[in-house]
């Protein structure tokens, strides 16, 4: 269910507050070519996932999933659904979980998260942000958590914050991981205390190159539109986070290219597409190259 949520939320924000271009209008227009449905298929031409999107007054109101397992479906369908204040997207909930934006002078102030997992057991999250001017500063996650302190088991708070700066066409993001004792004093060497740092570069609405310890991934794109971004055009929800997702993208990448920094390793993913008259893609297929060799991994149909 959580991963049904997210799919959403990375194409249901608009790219305002990482990298807004000032000639996107403040309430667009409804897309000519709405996405229905999308027909994910693997290699043997077996249907792996099917995703049909609905709409009311310009705005994607549910994602409805259907999986599938060598073709047949499992399980039943998983419903994401959305609502609104204004153009404003204020609330996303699926059978195990549930997301809530606030907003201040139109920019968003607080997310909280909620997820049931299987088991019965319940986490949940709180996101604080901060901006300067209209580019986000920093995003601030906290989450309850059993610490140890001196031997013994207490109350604590997790916190995961991340503090943006930009340059051009570049945005640096370092995240930091620590924990805090129940009276709110970080706690020191805490088993899962780190930071990481991430380097964006984007340009036109297109990641170009993700640069982070892990190594380097870089983007090559056809000029057509991605539906997906259509989709998050309609909505307004400066979540910056989502803008650093490579499938909220503006057009559709053709090639992936991943270099691990530790063995050298480099993994490149090209895609080809067919498009309708509007030019839009209809079909995708994927292949992955490895050694020299190229080999079909799946596909993607489109329908509007």
């Amino acid at each position: 269910m959580k991963k049904i949520l997210l799919s959403f939320l990375a194409t249901a924000t608009i790219l305002v507050s990482c990298n807004k271009n000032d000639d996107t209008p403040n309430n667009p227009q409804q897309s000519s070519s709405l996405l229905k449905k999308i027909i994910e298929k693997d290699e043997e031409g077996k249907i792996d996932e099917v995703r049909a999107f609905t709409y009311k007054n310009n705005l994607l109101t549910t994602i409805a999933t259907d999986e599938y397992n060598n073709g047949v479906q499992t399980g039943t369908t998983m419903i994401a659904t959305y609502s609104y204040e204004g153009n404003l997207l204020k609330e996303a909930k699926t059978a195990g979980s549930e997301v809530k934006y606030y907003y201040e002078n139109g920019k968003i102030s607080i997310k909280t998260e909620k997820y049931t997992e299987r088991t019965g057991y319940i986490s949940s999250y709180t996101d604080q942000y901060t901006y300067e001017g209209n580019q986000i500063a920093t995003i601030l996650r906290t989450q309850s958590a059993t610490v140890f302190v001196n031997g013994g088991a207490q109350s604590g708070t997790a916190h995961w914050k991340k503090q943006y700066t930009y340059s051009g066409n570049t945005i640096t993001e370092v995240e930091t991981h620590y924990t805090k004792d129940k009276n709110g004093a970080v706690i020191q060497n805490y088993y899962g205390s780190q930071t990481k740092t991430t380097v964006y570069t984007i340009a036109n609405g297109n990641i170009l190159k993700v640069i982070n310890d892990e190594g380097t991934t870089e983007y090559e794109y056809d000029n057509h539109p991605n539906p997906l971004y259509e989709i998050q055009q309609l909505a307004t929800i400066a979540d910056p986070e989502l803008l650093l997702d490579e499938e909220n993208t503006k057009n559709n990448i053709t090639k992936v290219i991943r270099t691990e920094q530790r063995l050298s390793k480099k993994e490149v993913t090209t895609c080809e597409y067919r498009y309708n008259a509007a030019g839009y893609p209809i079909e995708k297929k994927v292949y992955k190259e490895d050694n020299g060799v190229r080999e079909f991994e799946g596909s993607a149909e489109y329908q509007y």
